[in-house]
């Protein structure tokens, strides 16, 4: 497996447990496969719409048994932008989309294994929403380290503002869902940056809170962030 695309894989999930303050239950690392890999694990692969992501967490319950099939699959061309644009060497408008992919996949993952093991139901829209929250944390954090820097209004124009080719309506709302959120918090942020210990503190609380609680919490945040 590509050395470049583990490395980034392994920050990032490193990232997103150090926010969130939990141990990885397991690696995304673990559960890279390639499309021809799906192709012979699961049948008619070819069919289910995460087959033309460009990147996406599989699950199969393996035709009703108790075993279920998880797997991490990133397209080749997500993998060959990271591999010869490291974000962790300069986060860019070039490398940016690719790097936005492996981190809502990554989101995905923990956020999919985390709630399982603690039986909480997990809907899409959360999924997603988590997905773009990710994203912008790690962004802005690594941006950060790079410039000194959050450019947390430069981050939420490209990932949030600029016109995007969106997959549906639940990947939309959780998109404006995360934008309305930072925006909220930069109204309150005087300097915003994401490691803000009110925002990570909120963050936390309600990274595996039920869906309801969560997103109520999110939208309408009564507690100062900043």
């Amino acid at each position: 497996m590509n050395t470049s695309l583990l490395q980034n894989i392994t920050r990032i999930e490193q990232g997103i447990a150090s926010y969130y303050g939990f141990e990885c239950l397991a690696s995304a690392c673990d559960y890279l496969v390639t499309r021809e890999q799906l192709r012979a694990t699961i049948a008619a692969a070819e069919s289910y719409p995460e087959w033309h992501a460009a990147g996406a967490v599989w699950l199969d319950d393996r035709h009703g048994t108790e075993e279920i099939f998880i797997a991490v699959c990133f397209d080749t061309r997500i993998v060959q932008a990271i591999t010869s644009s490291d974000p962790w060497q300069c986060l860019t408008n070039i490398n940016l989309n690719s790097f936005c992919v492996l981190i809502e996949e990554i989101s995905h993952f923990h956020l999919l294994l985390n709630k399982t093991a603690r039986d909480i139901a997990l809907p899409r829209l959360e999924l997603e929403l988590q997905g773009e929250i990710d994203k912008i944390i790690i962004c802005a954090d690594l941006l950060y380290r790079q410039t000194g820097s959050c450019h947390l209004p430069s981050l939420l124009q490209k990932i949030c503002d600029e016109p995007h080719t969106l997959a549906d309506d639940i990947y939309a709302r959780a998109n404006d869902h995360a934008a309305t959120f930072f925006y909220r918090f930069l109204q309150q942020a005087t300097p915003a940056h994401t490691r803000s210990r009110g925002l990570q503190a909120f963050l936390r609380q309600n990274y595996l809170r039920p869906w309801q609680e969560k997103v109520g919490k999110l939208l309408n945040p009564l507690q100062n962030l900043n």
